[in-house]
């Protein structure tokens, strides 16, 4: 299984920034297909989300949260987590190229978000 050593990873961070979560991961070859992916696997039992959280697809430059948090920032000597500021940079590609251009589409952008309208029941 490719995601196994991810999972171990979200585990950590879960753990890490101390919320209550469950983690489901996928692999695709797109956004749009690994969020399709996602609203389909996620729940426990007759349990589903009901909210999805997508950032603002704005022309603002987006804030790193995990850069500007010192617990990751700043290495910490008896870190059992392994969650480090490398291995964050490792496990989120930035949202934009080197030329500050988007690596999602605006079309894709507005399909992910019919894809999970269509889902509600």
């Amino acid at each position: 299984d490719p995601v196994q050593p991810h999972y171990n990873f979200w585990l950590s961070l879960v753990d890490k920034v101390n919320v209550k979560a469950f983690v489901d991961l996928t692999l695709s070859p797109s956004v749009r297909q690994g969020t399709q992916h996602l609203l389909r696997i996620t729940g426990l039992g007759g349990m589903k989300p009901n909210t999805l959280v997508l950032g603002f697809y704005d022309n603002s430059i987006p804030d790193d949260y995990f850069l500007q948090d010192p617990a990751f920032s700043m290495s910490q000597e008896n870190d059992h987590f392994g969650v480090d500021i490398t291995s964050l940079q490792a496990h989120f590609p930035p949202a934009r190229d080197g030329e500050g251009r988007k690596s999602l589409l605006p079309s894709e952008y507005v399909a992910i978000i019919s894809d999970a309208r269509s889902q509600e029941h």
